[in-house]
């Protein structure tokens, strides 16, 4: 059986961010960077794609993901937020034909 998690009573915090790609191949390997990041952070309780967007001419594909932080015991704080981000961002835009619009 699935074990429940514990649902806080805390206000969640949101973070949206758009990623340029150069091709498709690159998705894979951001949404998997995406997901490491994740799975390796107690306070981002969810992550996904709002948004995608293909400009063929250009050949971009664009993609904006929503990331959801949550505490358990707290409201969760700018700085704390900053501490999964700053990470995530260095890591997406280090990934070739990966940027971030408004970087």
């Amino acid at each position: 059986f699935k074990k429940q998690s514990k649902i806080s009573d805390f206000p969640a915090s949101y973070r949206d961010l758009s990623f340029s790609l150069d091709n498709h191949e690159n998705l894979g390997e951001l949404s998997a960077m995406i997901k490491k990041h994740k799975d390796s952070s107690k306070l981002m309780t969810d992550c996904f794609i709002f948004d995608l967007f293909e400009n063929k001419k250009q050949n971009i594909l664009k993609v904006g993901y929503r990331f959801k932080f949550q505490a358990i015991e707290n409201n969760i704080t700018v700085e704390e937020t900053e501490a999964v981000m700053n990470p995530l961002i260095k890591e997406s835009i280090e990934i070739d034909g990966v940027n971030i619009e408004g970087l």
